[in-house]
């Protein structure tokens, strides 16, 4: 959370990342619930559900792989395929940075 123009940037990247997924009607992500809001003003905060599940390891990269090719076939790509932003969730891909889509 913060009150300054980058965060405010990084919440539009994140925004604009989970508007693309519901476009093409991709379950990639988690829900997004909204922003967190005071006294009228957004305190710059994507929030979703509770994230459950497990990081991505190497016995994953089926399931990555697929979630990369889904992206490329509507001409996305997802620029943090790494252990720290992927989880694995009830047997599907979760990209956690939606700003890098």
């Amino acid at each position: 959370m913060g009150w300054f123009d980058e965060d405010l940037k990084m919440v539009e990247r994140c925004m604009r990342g989970h508007y693309l997924l519901e476009k093409y009607r991709l379950d990639l992500c988690f829900p997004v619930v909204g922003h967190v809001m005071c006294n009228g003003k957004v305190l710059i905060s994507v929030r979703h559900f509770r994230r459950t599940g497990r990081m991505v390891q190497t016995y994953d990269r089926t399931l990555a792989h697929e979630a990369a090719a889904t992206l490329a076939r509507h001409r996305l790509a997802y620029g943090a395929f790494n252990i720290m932003q992927v989880m694995i969730s009830r047997g599907q891909v979760r990209l956690l940075d939606l700003a890098q889509i």
